[in-house]
């Protein structure tokens, strides 16, 4: 008893180091309550006296549960001081957590140390030179310790060898026992769960006090007059009628009453005048507006992500207003709860509890990450999930035990991560979510059946249209607007290029060129003309702001040279089968513009080393007229195989090329333009009828 006596007087002492030295206790029990007696009395001072001599007492003499040596106070003190740094220096391998140790070597308490490991005793008390455990940190021996970090100090060196010529005492086990067991099978002490938090709650019964004057209105009344009376207390008067109505506008919307609410209160002597203002500040949107504020905070609810970009969170805001219509809408505290931590699971049907669920996501977040920072930004979110959970609803910072076993609470660390492991497939996402689902469902019905409408509607039309179309045809009758020639814009079969330029078909007939122009090219293209007869081709040179000074070349100043084209004509063959083609002769060519000496004429000599160009004018399109000697005209319309030869200079090929066919001769080349282009849809509506009504023979899609 004595000695716990002693040890509990040492408790807190000073060191000078800046720590408060922590000396072992071996038991609870404090000193006897002596009888009432005199101090004056012979037994009285002998007793005195020899609880002084005992307390005195050299340690040695009571001996040292925890086998120290004999020896004075600074030997402990010099640990407490040391104690941190064998636990974060040497301890990781050499005692924490793990049943087995490197070399052998526990240093959780001094019974361990003076056993040492592999090599011996780490220390030799009293000769810190001859002990292995000081030679290795003082890197007189290999291999030299701590394995990773910086060497310890000459300081901390110091006040290790001096504790071990003290004897190395020891004033607690460097690891618990407890603490020495892997974190996730650390367990919290039964009886810490009995704590009055984290009790179910019980029916309490009300207390007996007596009133009087009537001062109680309900159960919780009871309750608070109890504790005032209790306190030696009495209650606060009564507020008078426009003080009462103030806080009532204060605490239930947090907006002042009007002059005329006040008023109007003051006036109303009705016995239940007060439970109608109640009543109305409750149902005001105001309410909820006000009770949301306080949940907002702790849920760290904000419309924006935080950080140092801080962007704006556009989606945040439905979780805001859930939150206000729980309290308006009187929302079940316990659903108000579940909800937003699994209202996507337990009610998916209920966009109120998924948008509920915004809880989880409703923390600061970095909107920019680089890939080394996804698994750290992941953790992090987690422990602010886990974090608000704990604040928000069980009043606990289970954030705490992200590191360690909660200092105060009941909470391991391994509780921590049970947690946290709950929501590893908690994703944060925008998703859209129906608000109002019985609307959305009545405007749903009407729309379909608007929709089945039309449907049957064009379902009738298209029985009919056939016949219909069939008599309207016998009974046209060709205009002379329907008969003027017009330029046509085939139907793309194929494009291709000789040695593989890619070539992209564009919404208004060209074809653009893409990849590196080659020294020497040659495009084949294939069109089909649904007309009766053929007479002239147009080749169109557009320019583009892909191509080079904006083309309608490809070489780096924009020009072309059109070494030769040549036109194959066939009957529009069945799919799937081969077109025969048979040579088209043209004749005297015209263009809009031709560079001297590289005129149009060039383009049909057969020859490679002349051609057609347009410099100086790149940069605009350019078009060129090629009449057929003959017409060809075939049943079902006519397919054209157009070749054109680029081989007069180096990369000198057409970027975006388009060619259309006329049913007559003689055209004038009219250059392209934004404004009027000939081959624009402006072709009437007549034209294109008497097209098709002069073939002989017409296919389903025409």
């Amino acid at each position: 008893m004595i000695a716990r006596v002693k040890a509990s007087k040492s408790r807190g002492r000073d060191t000078g180091m800046g720590i408060k030295s922590r000396w072992p206790s071996a038991g609870t029990a404090s000193l006897p309550r002596w009888p009432d007696r005199s101090p004056a009395t012979p037994r009285a001072a002998v007793s005195l006296a020899l609880l002084l001599l005992l307390l005195f007492l050299p340690r040695a003499a009571l001996g040292d549960p925890l086998g120290n040596p004999p020896g004075d106070a600074r030997g402990l003190q010099l640990f407490v001081g040391l104690r941190e740094v064998l636990v974060h220096r040497c301890a990781g391998c050499h005692g924490a957590g793990s049943d087995t140790h490197e070399g052998g070597l526990d240093l959780s308490t001094r019974e361990t140390l003076l056993a040492g490991g592999g090599r011996g005793p780490a220390i030799v008390p009293g000769r810190s030179g001859e002990s292995l455990l000081y030679r290795l940190a003082a890197k007189l021996e290999e291999p030299h310790m701590p394995e990773e970090g910086d060497p310890l100090s000459a300081e901390v060196l110091a006040r290790l060898a001096e504790w071990i010529d003290r004897g190395a005492p020891y004033d607690r086990p460097l690891i618990d026992a407890a603490d020495r067991r892997p974190w996730t099978e650390r367990t919290i002490d039964p009886a810490l769960r009995g704590r009055w938090p984290f009790l179910p709650l019980t029916p309490v019964a009300m207390p007996a006090v007596d009133d009087p004057d009537g001062w109680c209105r309900n159960p919780i009344d009871r309750f608070i007059l109890a504790r005032i009376r209790e306190s030696g207390l009495v209650p606060a008067p009564m507020a008078d009628r426009r003080t009462l109505r103030r806080r009532l506008a204060a605490d239930l919307t947090g907006l002042p009453a009007t002059p005329g609410e006040i008023r109007a209160f003051v006036d109303d002597r009705r016995d239940e005048a007060y439970e109608r203002e109640v009543d109305d500040l409750l149902g005001r949107p105001a309410f909820g507006e006000r009770q949301a504020q306080p949940w907002l905070d702790v849920a760290r609810y904000a419309e924006s992500f935080g950080y140092e970009q801080d962007y704006d969170r556009p989606h945040a805001h439905p979780y805001r207003d859930f939150v206000v219509s729980a309290f308006n809408d009187d929302l079940p505290f316990d659903t108000f709860l579940r909800w937003q931590l699994a209202g996507d699971e337990l009610a998916p049907d209920v966009p109120a509890a998924r948008i509920a669920t915004g809880f989880l996501a409703a923390g600061a977040f970095p909107t920019q990450l680089t890939e080394k920072e996804f698994e750290s930004a992941r953790s992090g979110e987690l422990d602010d999930i886990v974090s608000t959970i704990g604040t928000a609803m069980l009043g606990l910072t289970v954030g705490c035990a992200r590191c360690h076993d909660h200092k105060f609470d009941p909470l391991p660390q391994a509780d921590y991560y049970r947690l946290a492991a709950t929501f590893t497939s908690t994703v944060r996402s925008n998703v859209e979510i129906e608000i109002f689902p019985e609307r959305h469902a009545t405007a749903l019905a009407a729309w379909q059946a608007e929709l089945d409408r039309s449907i049957a509607a064009r379902q009738r039309i298209e029985e009919e249209l056939p016949a219909r179309f069939d008599d309207w045809i016998r009974s046209w009758q060709p205009t002379e607007a329907g008969t003027a020639p017009d330029w046509r814009l085939g139907r793309l079969v194929s494009a291709a290029s000789r040695v593989g330029t890619p070539l992209t078909a564009l919404a208004d007939g060209a074809l653009l060129a893409g990849g590196s122009p080659a020294n020497d090219e040659t495009y084949t293209i294939e069109l089909d003309f649904p007309v009766g007869a053929i007479a002239s081709l147009r080749l169109d040179a557009l320019a583009d702001p892909s191509l080079p000074k904006g083309g309608p070349g490809r070489v780096a100043h924009g020009n072309f040279a059109l070494s030769n084209i040549t036109v194959a004509a066939a009957p529009i063959p069945p799919e799937g089968a081969d077109a025969d083609f048979a040579p088209v002769k043209l004749g005297v060519p015209r263009a809009d513009y031709s560079q001297p000496s590289l005129d149009i004429t060039h383009a049909i000599d057969e020859s490679p080393t002349s051609g057609w160009a347009i410099d100086p004018h790149v940069g605009q399109a350019h078009v060129a007229l090629f009449d057929f000697v003959a017409p060809v005209a075939f049943p079902g319309g006519c397919r054209l195989r157009v070749t054109l030869d680029f081989r007069t200079s180096p990369h000198h090929a057409i970027g975006r090329p388009r060619l259309a066919a006329a049913t007559v001769a003689g055209l004038p080349a009219i250059p392209v333009t934004a404004d009027a282009d000939p081959i624009d849809p402006a072709r009437s509506d007549a034209a294109r009828v008497s097209e098709l009504v002069a073939l002989p023979l017409r296919t389903p899609a025409q």
